[in-house]
């Protein structure tokens, strides 16, 4: 479950650098903006794949 957490995280934050390249957001406060904006997508994200995971695990006791 961490794993992915770091995962997901580690992919928005490679595309942020990469946004950030690609039009030259060097202030601070837009640069703020887009790390937030990718927290949240990155949580979204975590939310379903983590609930997935869950449901998976509960079937797999209950199967047990």
């Amino acid at each position: 479950m961490i794993i992915k957490i770091v995962n997901h995280l580690h992919i928005y934050y490679k595309v942020l650098i990469f946004v950030k390249i690609q039009h030259g957001m060097m202030k601070k406060d837009r640069e703020d903006s887009l790390i937030k904006l990718a927290f949240c997508i990155a949580k979204v994200r975590i939310k379903s794949t983590a609930s997935a995971s869950y449901k998976n695990d509960s079937e797999k006791i209950r199967n047990f």
